[in-house]
């Protein structure tokens, strides 16, 4: 088994890069790849820089490059579901791009071609073990993350999200690495630690903070 970790920034990543054991780094594409173990389990950790177009071509050299197995999206996202508070932790069971739009030809908002539909899906086993483990330390939430190339802060586009698609957070990468990944057929579940609500939080200050939550949850993942 040889796991892909994929987060946007540095601090996302840094905390699981160090956990690594034997590493050996390659820059491709701008991108960071970090190789190593994590006990026995080989685990490949990519910065992929913020952005759907960014994320999916990290995604797709995890893929091709490094042949790994499943990839875990880890990083903060923004809360819409009201019991998601900042601190607490979103798992993906399906995402959407609600910024693929092409309701002027008569498709639903965020509908992906070749998909042939909205949601995309997330691997269900991956879903299930990460919510088990996350429960031991912190308030767990499983539904759709919505994503765009944008920062949402807008309150009439949060209400839009969470009506339209039932979304219960809101990030820049986890629906293009889902949508990559959906189509290559590699499984794979989105982590997110809740920065705000919208309301500007400092999130580097935040990620400070809740870094060691993503690395406990994402090692005892590994070794279980």
């Amino acid at each position: 088994m040889k796991i892909g970790i994929i987060g946007a920034m540095d601090l996302e990543i840094q905390g699981l890069k160090e956990k690594l054991k034997d590493v050996q780094e390659i820059t491709k594409a701008k991108m960071t790849f970090s190789i190593g173990k994590i006990e026995n389990t080989e685990v490949v950790v990519c910065k992929c820089l913020e952005g759907k177009v960014n994320s999916t071509i990290g995604t797709q050299i995890l893929i091709d490059t490094f042949q790994v197995d499943e990839i875990l999206n880890v990083g903060v996202a923004g809360g819409i579901h009201p019991d998601l508070l900042v601190g607490d932790i979103a798992i993906s069971s399906q995402a959407v791009e609600f910024d693929l739009d092409t309701t002027v030809l008569g498709y639903d908002l965020g509908y992906v071609f070749g998909l042939n539909k909205v949601n995309i899906p997330c691997d269900q086993k991956i879903c299930h073990k990460l919510e088990k483990i996350a429960k031991k330390y912190a308030n767990v939430l499983v539904g759709t993350v919505a994503t765009s190339d944008q920062f949402v802060t807008d309150e009439k586009q949060m209400e839009m999200l969470k009506s339209k698609f039932q979304a219960i957070s809101v990030d820049m990468e986890s629906a293009s690495i889902a949508h990559t990944c959906y189509f290559n057929q590699i499984p794979f579940c989105a982590l997110r630690v809740i920065s705000d609500k919208g309301n500007h939080i400092s999130y580097q200050e935040f990620m400070k903070q809740s870094l060691e939550k993503i690395e406990n949850i994402i090692c005892d993942y590994i070794l279980e």
